[in-house]
């Protein structure tokens, strides 16, 4: 683990912002700041840790040696901090997150340069998408919003055609059956703009025991295995180039058993996906990981506290060509119901520092 060692120096530090990812980034912020003074900066003074002193924005500012602390902005939502400290003094430094942005491995030095010079969203020229899944739910949406902005979706599910759109061609595959695949492949154009492997079932169980073992079979053949074959068969078919972008959605559901299969199924292809994209780094430009939060769909049920809608803007980012990080992580809540320019800011930013 790296350290900046400007930040060495001095032995007050205000950590800005983590909210609800302080108690997952504590460990690895203490290690950090091994005997710094540190103070939590939150709108929620509650939000911190008994190891750490908490106090909300406008109490910090006032302290009398508020001048004397390093000021350290957590990755996401670094505009609004900005427009918080840029006018003070202070030194300003920003967490470093590892690939999947769920761990603190450095600090840097803040570069305002690099906020404020960063270029526009750019699409790929290429308007071919597939998206798998597009009976109901996230793949639904984005096939809709794509078809009205003039994209060619080719999507697929084991359902009768629900999308009538001139651009939309429909790809009826149950992909629990393997042998079938073949007829995918005849109707996809070359060189996809981004492949959305978003299909995916589950079952919910209080006990983590009780089930059925066909139903648990079947959810590892379509959220494993089907997605691990999709990937084969349109690399070796040449629908994947090197400027696809290949987006999978992954929701965090550790913390449920109900969701206990679903979610080995999907750390299942996960390894995998990640795996297949670190050997072919060279040869394919970007993969995604999406993490949509708990939804208002089928699956994710009416208490959902997220529309899919809302989500949406941070599955158009794969849709970019000047987008140059090889795998890329996204929790989609901390993008939602922002412009896709919004939404690229923060993604350039994440990849910048």
């Amino acid at each position: 683990m790296g350290q900046n060692q400007e930040m060495s120096i001095n032995h007050k530090i205000a950590i800005v912002g983590l909210g609800a990812n302080f108690k997952k980034n504590i460990d690895g912020i203490l290690c950090i700041f091994r005997d710094k003074k540190l103070i939590f900066v939150d709108k929620n003074p509650n939000a911190g840790s008994p190891f750490v002193k908490s106090i909300n924005h406008e109490d910090f500012i006032g302290l009398k040696d508020f001048q004397d602390y390093k000021i350290v902005l957590t990755s996401y939502n670094i505009d609004d901090f900005i427009k918080i400290y840029n006018k003070y003094s202070n030194n300003i430094f920003i967490l470093k997150y590892n690939i999947n942005y769920n761990c603190v491995i450095n600090v840097l030095k803040f570069d305002e340069v690099k906020l404020f010079q960063q270029d526009e969203p750019v699409y790929k020229t290429d308007r071919n998408v597939f998206i798998t899944g597009t009976t109901s739910g996230i793949g639904l949406e984005l096939s809709n919003y794509l078809l009205e902005r003039e994209y060619t979706v080719y999507g697929l599910s084991r359902s009768n055609q629900n999308i009538i759109h001139p651009k939309y061609h429909h790809i009826k595959v149950d992909l629990c059956n393997v042998d079938k695949y073949d007829c995918i492949w005849n109707e996809l154009p070359k060189n996809l703009n981004s492949i959305y492997l978003n299909a995916g079932v589950s079952i919910y169980e209080e006990d983590y025991l009780n089930f059925d073992a066909t139903i648990a079979i079947n959810i590892f053949k379509i959220n494993t295995i089907a997605n691990i074959l999709l990937i084969k068969g349109l690399v070796l078919h040449e629908k994947v180039g090197k400027e696809t972008s290949i987006v999978y959605s992954k929701t965090n559901l550790q913390n449920s058993i109900k969701q206990a299969i679903y979610s080995s199924s999907k750390v299942a292809f996960e390894n995998y996906i990640e795996e297949f994209a670190m050997s072919q780094k060279s040869v394919y430009k970007n993969v995604y990981k999406i993490d949509p939060g708990w939804l208002k769909t089928k699956m994710g049920g009416s208490d959902a506290p997220n529309s899919v809608g809302g989500i949406v803007p941070a599955f158009l980012l794969p849709l970019l060509s000047n987008v140059h990080t090889k795998m890329i992580s996204i929790n989609a809540v901390d993008f939602s119901k922002n412009s896709i320019t919004e939404c690229f800011k923060r993604l350039k930013l994440l990849e910048v520092f």
